[in-house]
């Protein structure tokens, strides 16, 4: 069975980015982060401040086009994941600098990790944005790969 593209991702993240690299401003206590899907049927802010999260890294809907071989038959699709990464000010925590943290970690997990399906990170850009009186720093960007038909 495939599995689609938003798992995929999901999986990749989780097994790669480190911890340890991930930290609020003292540099030695780690910020809490998750990996989830986008779009949640409740506002963000709400994960911030009353589940105890740090740091999301949402990933959203992805984009696929198939790619015909030769004889005219689909045999791969390229994938394009978009994904972003948010953190609010916090006690102990600039969202500026933990999101600086953390778009240093994509980095590293897309050069360090391609394999497999060869994922190459794309098209990195800011995205804050004030949730009421909360600003939101947060950074999005959009991962390129290409998978078999099975």
């Amino acid at each position: 069975m495939v599995q689609d593209a938003r798992q995929r991702t999901k999986v990749w993240l989780e097994t790669y980015l480190r911890n340890s690299q991930l930290t609020k401003d003292n540099g030695s206590r780690q910020a809490s982060f998750i990996v989830a899907f986008d779009e949640p049927d409740y506002p963000i802010i709400k994960v911030f401040k009353t589940k105890g999260v740090d740091l999301i890294f949402s990933i959203g809907t992805p984009n696929s086009t198939p790619i015909v071989s030769g004889d005219q038959v689909v045999r791969r699709y390229e994938e394009h994941v978009p994904f972003e990464w948010s953190c609010i000010n916090k006690v102990g925590i600039a969202g500026t600098k933990l999101r600086w943290k953390a778009t240093a970690e994509v980095r590293y997990v897309g050069e360090n990790y391609p394999t497999g399906s060869q994922r190459v990170v794309i098209d990195e850009r800011p995205n804050d944005k004030n949730l009421g009186s909360t600003p939101l720093f947060s950074q999005k960007a959009t991962m390129i790969y290409k998978r078999d038909t099975t």
